[in-house]
């Protein structure tokens, strides 16, 4: 994907769209035939047959998680996120397409029938007695739910599922997960005769035992009485202070050599991702730790870098680490550079490195680096290497990523993006 993305650098008149959702479904002003070559990289593709096939004939790089190629002739409408279809719509010979999420209300079925078709790529909730014939032109996810319940869409505390629901209805309907960790609106649920239904539920073993009837859960996550919880924790002495010494952690914990002694300080804690923890203080977080999966570094790790994005290491950065004696580990979700002053005795400060998406550096570096890349998803390519390819100075690539360069591209970066 960035080798050819970094092709289209070279060509002055190039479009590069990044977004999370994509809809080409016709250009009727010829906007793509303005560009000499075209780059999509989205998470989800939908294209009427005939803009694709134009996408085709101009050589267009399409790197998508999914895609959907489907003939559309009549108007087209889009719902925003969240929308309430009603029988009351007119969607007759149109086509919906819609960027999340969706709600059918009692008879709106018969709405959505008349429709050309339709696209949705969140999900289109529906009441199950409304049956599945009006899905036949739906494509998209889709999930009935009961005709009499309230539906909540995303995950939801319980004291908000309380003032925020119509009067004359009892049955919550929740898609997504329900957090339950005080007692008071659970309290309040039980004498106003709700209930609730969920993908899952997060409370407490006692909550569970007291109020567990009033849920109907796919999933139950009990968190043992007397934990405080935390989301992804970096274990310190002011952590501690703040969750108390009994904590549940929800995600992944880490800690450095530098802050083993604040587990002096803790009674339990449960780490239900993964605990990254200095091999020599293993013993001493086994003492009062546990966590459904472990990793151990070296004792003079320092700091954990994680590249979502871009970014760049120099060398100044990287002989600070070697100063402390550290090393450190990094992660990249995305495109990491190594800048043209990083030399291979730099890279004595980095102990492990894993790659999804792409690493560059200076073909100096490279070799050095190479026997400390745990995992590479993607690619690694060299300074040298891709200037040849695209012809330009590092400066100028790295402003073209942040589509600051003037070299005559269009690059568009947006949630969703829209051709019609």
């Amino acid at each position: 994907m960035l080798e050819q993305l970094l092709s289209n650098m070279k060509d002055e008149n190039g479009l590069n769209i990044n977004c999370g959702e994509a809809f080409i479904l016709s250009d009727k002003e010829g906007f793509l035939d303005k560009f000499e070559g075209i780059s999509i990289n989205c998470g989800t593709l939908f294209a009427s047959s005939k803009a694709y096939a134009k996408l085709m004939a101009k050589n267009a790089s399409i790197n998508s998680g999914s895609s959907t190629i489907r003939e559309i002739s009549g108007e087209i409408i889009q719902l925003e996120a969240g929308a309430t279809i009603t029988e009351d719509m007119d969607f007759t010979d149109k086509f919906i397409i819609s960027t999340g999420n969706a709600i059918v209300k009692n008879n709106g079925g018969k709405a959505l029938a008349k429709a050309e078709g339709a696209h949705f790529n969140g999900k289109l909730f529906y009441p199950e007695e409304l049956g599945s014939a009006f899905l036949a032109n739906i494509t998209g996810g889709k999930k009935p739910y009961p005709q009499d319940a309230h539906l909540v869409l995303g995950n939801k505390k319980i004291d908000e599922l309380l003032f925020s629901i119509p009067v004359d209805k009892t049955h919550i309907w929740v898609h997504g997960e329900i957090t339950a960790l005080d007692e008071a609106p659970l309290i309040k649920a039980r004498e106003k005769g709700l209930r609730y239904a969920c993908g899952s539920l997060f409370t407490t073993e006692s909550f569970d035992e007291k109020y567990g009837n009033l849920f109907t859960a796919e999933k139950r996550t009990l968190v043992p009485d007397g934990f405080d919880v935390a989301p992804d924790l970096s274990l310190t002495a002011g952590e501690v202070a703040l969750y108390g010494p009994r904590i549940y952690v929800r995600g992944d914990l880490t800690l450095e050599k530098k802050n083993e002694d604040c587990l002096g300080s803790v009674e339990s804690i449960i780490v239900k991702g993964k605990a990254t923890i200095p091999a020599s203080s293993a013993k001493a977080f086994r003492a009062v730790g546990k966590a459904d999966e472990y990793e151990l570094v070296e004792d003079n790790v320092g700091e954990h870098i994680k590249v979502n994005g871009f970014q760049t290491i120099g060398h100044d950065h990287l002989q600070a680490v070697i100063a402390k004696g550290e090393t450190i580990r990094v992660k990249v979700n995305g495109v990491l550079l190594f800048d043209e002053g990083v030399t291979a005795d730099d890279m004595d400060a980095i102990s492990l490195l894993k790659v999804n998406g792409a690493l560059i550096l200076p073909d100096a570096a490279q070799g050095a680096l190479t026997p400390k890349i745990e995992k590479v998803n993607g690619m690694i390519n060299s300074i040298e290497s891709i200037t040849k390819l695209t012809g330009m100075t590092l400066p100028e690539i790295l402003a073209k990523f942040a589509g600051t360069a003037n070299t005559g591209g269009t690059n568009i970066n947006t949630g969703i993006y829209i051709l019609v």
